[in-house]
């Protein structure tokens, strides 16, 4: 079998969250972490996904991710979207 694509979710409001719920579902995804910077968010995301939670964007891409998604707000796309581009990843909005 080949290798799992490795996603984080920047945003875990209710679009991260089903985001993340597909990834997980997926045989050929694996959520690796997420990217939010609400601590009360990031509790609840740890708790029901099993993965890292940060609140750092550097931190974030250092996980070594094969693709990003961005469920931010349309006005806060922009900082994830290039982050993950300048660094040769996918991104999905």
């Amino acid at each position: 079998m080949d290798n799992p694509i490795r996603f984080g979710v920047v945003g875990g409001g209710i679009r991260g969250s089903m985001f993340a719920s597909v990834i997980a579902e997926h045989p050929r995804g694996e959520l690796v972490a997420f990217c939010d910077r609400s601590p009360a968010v990031a509790e609840s995301l740890s708790a029901s996904f099993s993965v890292p939670v940060v609140s750092d964007l550097e931190d974030f891409f250092a996980l070594g991710l094969d693709a990003v998604v961005v469920a931010t707000p349309d006005f806060a796309h922009l900082d994830a979207g290039l982050g993950a581009l300048s660094r040769n990843l996918h991104v999905l909005f």
